[in-house]
């Protein structure tokens, strides 16, 4: 993934100034030609962090398996939206959760299949229709 071509304190001080009350998302993503869901994404991890939040980093953040098994869940029992929790979290992007989720739903649909008892197998035959049904 590219980084910014914005520097730290350019992102801080858009999204200050959102914060501010100087502009709403769409005149502000006009104005700096930036856009308005990349501008969503400042704000809510400027409001979390501070400039902090857009601290340049060497490399490719890597993340436990725990961890993102965490945020996978807080977006799935509806603690937060997708955005929410990347900033809540810090996480890079709102791709690289999306990614997480992705991978790890079917293994969570896996894991509460084999919890229920209930085998792969049985869990296609629901998904198939019912043949040969008489309709009364």
């Amino acid at each position: 993934m590219a980084k910014s071509p914005h520097t730290p304190e350019f992102r801080a001080k858009v999204s200050q100034e959102y914060l501010d009350g100087l502009g709403s998302y769409d005149y502000l993503s006009t104005k700096y030609n930036i856009g308005s869901k990349t501008l969503k994404q400042w704000v809510a991890k400027y409001r979390f962090y501070g400039i902090a939040a857009f601290a340049t980093k060497s490399g490719n953040t890597s993340y436990s398996s725990d961890f993102k098994t965490i945020c996978v869940e807080a977006v799935l029992s509806g603690e937060g939206s997708v955005d929410d929790i990347v900033a809540k979290h810090n996480i890079s992007s709102r791709e690289v959760l999306r990614r997480w989720i992705k991978v790890i739903m079917p293994i969570e649909n896996l894991r509460i299949m084999i919890l229920r008892g209930r085998s792969i197998w049985q869990m296609q035959d629901e998904k198939q229709p019912l043949r040969n049904v008489k309709k009364s």
